[in-house]
């Protein structure tokens, strides 16, 4: 489901994982590991969650697609 921040619709982790092509404990892997940015988060009642900006994407797909 869509994450909505400051009134717009962001990816959020299911639909990245979807547009990247990778699992997520890949993903996760790759953030752990520095190979890509953590991507920003958002508050949404008592947890935090990770949302997929366009600015995210056009940094972080050419380095996951090097790969």
């Amino acid at each position: 489901m869509a994450v909505r921040v400051n009134g717009e619709m962001q990816d959020s982790m299911k639909e990245a994982l979807v547009r990247i092509g990778v699992a997520r404990n890949t993903l996760l892997a790759y953030i752990k590991e520095g190979i890509i940015d953590e991507p920003p988060t958002v508050k949404q009642g008592r947890t935090k969650v990770r949302y997929f900006p366009e600015e995210w994407y056009r940094t972080n797909l050419p380095k996951i697609e090097s790969l």
